[in-house]
């Protein structure tokens, strides 16, 4: 019963967003004014900028752990232990770090996804990507949305309505501040010149598209691995406390590797929660 109700607000869910899609295709969007426009942009770009700083830090802790971990393995009294005590299996991406110093999983393949080259074929729903509103189907939309987004080309539309769940930001202004860091080529009118500031040059807004376009490319790079460098960073983690939790490998290390004990025990204070701003959004945009 309950699936049953799920789907059925799914449907819901979806045959609203059809139907906000598919009305009113000239509807005019409302004027971005100068100042809100530099204040999304300033706002979008901080939180683009801390989720990137996100993603690498948990990349980079991950490693740090591989790298405290290859000298231990590599001693056979701890490896000795860790089979006395039942700790020698350890998480496979983990294993694959320690083997290999270069591993990475954009090379390795756990996080085989590729991003899409390019949107359906389905016709045109008022203007709209129909993959755009299947990505929409869990988001509470605001009435004129679709609105701005028709401005859009399809590729365009499919790119910022999945920056847009993943930042968890899926709102009018950042739709319209979209818009406006289009380029010419990426609005479904081609021969728009596109949005124009006042006290805005031609060559400062040409400046804050190359810097959005690059904040959202290493957005879009972050996202392919976020999900599983998340999973390594837990199953990590979890490793981590087996191994302080056990009193003769805490024994063992503070004899022969205090250093290194001390350094594990700083990781181990590192918790899952420490990342979870951006879960459910980039899983959203990963849905397709």
């Amino acid at each position: 019963m309950v699936s049953a109700l799920g789907n059925q607000t799914l449907k819901s869910s979806r045959g609203r967003h059809v139907k906000l899609a598919g009305g009113k295709p000239d509807e005019p969007v409302a004027a971005f004014t100068t100042p809100l426009f530099l204040k999304t942009y300033k706002a979008e770009c901080k939180r683009k900028r801390a989720f990137i700083r996100e993603g690498d830090l948990m990349r980079r802790r991950i490693g740090r752990v591989a790298k405290i971990l290859r000298p231990l393995l590599a001693d056979e009294q701890m490896r000795d232990l860790l089979v006395a005590q039942n700790l020698a299996t350890l998480p496979r991406t983990l294993a694959a770090r320690i083997l290999h110093e270069t591993y990475d999983l954009a090379t390795f393949g756990a996080d085989d996804r590729t991003p899409p080259s390019g949107v359906g074929r389905g016709e045109l729903i008022g203007g709209i990507v129909p993959e755009v509103i299947e990505l929409f189907q869990d988001c509470y939309l605001p009435p004129k949305i679709f609105g701005v987004l028709r401005k859009l080309a399809p590729t365009r539309q499919l790119e910022v309505t999945k920056l847009m769940i993943a930042m968890n930001r899926v709102t009018y202004n950042y739709a319209k501040m979209a818009v406006a860091l289009s380029t010419q080529s990426q609005l479904a009118d081609s021969s728009n010149p596109g949005w124009k500031f006042a006290r805005l040059t031609d060559a400062q807004l040409a400046a804050l598209k190359t810097e959005f376009a690059d904040l959202s490319s290493r957005v879009q790079n972050t996202l392919r691995h976020y999900g599983a460098w998340a999973l390594e960073h837990i199953s990590a983690g979890k490793y981590l406390n087996q191994l302080l939790e056990n009193v003769s490998v805490v024994r063992f290390l503070a004899r022969k590797f205090p250093g290194t004990l001390s350094e594990l025990q700083k990781l181990t204070e590192l918790r899952s929660g420490d990342f979870s701003t951006w879960h459910a959004g980039v899983e959203t945009a990963h849905r397709r």
